[in-house]
């Protein structure tokens, strides 16, 4: 994605995280189920991890280098991302479709779990990123105690 060595490490954080909450937002769009809405945020943050490894080994190794302003700014788009997904979580506990206690940390737990796919994933392995991708949209749920 980013061969440009002119390209700062700013330009290169914020392209990544714009991209996370674009993927995030159109793979919930007009989707009112919260099991639905949190698969699909949670299989579209998988597989950019997945296939967009360096980007997200860098977001999350190097945001420790940036100006004040820039990691300010980094801080703020995670935040967006966070709330949004918690969001989601809230919205299925509250309709009774999802059975945990702190919606705040069930999301920590999937985006943690999902940004670690970047160190292990490997193309050649024994799963497609798309398969990686479903299972962890499967793990999402089990974290929410999705009961339909």
């Amino acid at each position: 994605m980013f061969r440009d060595s002119s390209i700062s490490l700013e330009t290169i954080i914020r392209r990544t995280l714009d991209a996370v909450l674009a993927d995030f937002h159109a793979a919930v769009a007009g989707i009112e189920d919260p099991a639905a809405r949190l698969r699909n945020a949670t299989r579209v943050y998988a597989l950019r991890h997945a296939t967009h490894r360096r980007e997200a080994l860098v977001v999350n190794r190097d945001t420790t280098s940036l100006t004040e302003a820039g990691s300010t700014a980094t801080r703020e788009l995670r935040r967006e991302h966070e709330r949004a997904f918690r969001a989601v979580i809230a919205d299925g506990v509250e309709r009774g479709e999802f059975s945990v206690a702190t919606p705040a940390l069930a999301s920590f737990a999937i985006l943690e779990m999902t940004v670690s796919i970047a160190r292990w994933f490997r193309e050649d392995g024994p799963r497609t990123a798309e398969q990686v991708a479903d299972e962890f949209a499967e793990f999402g749920l089990r974290v929410v105690r999705y009961c339909p």
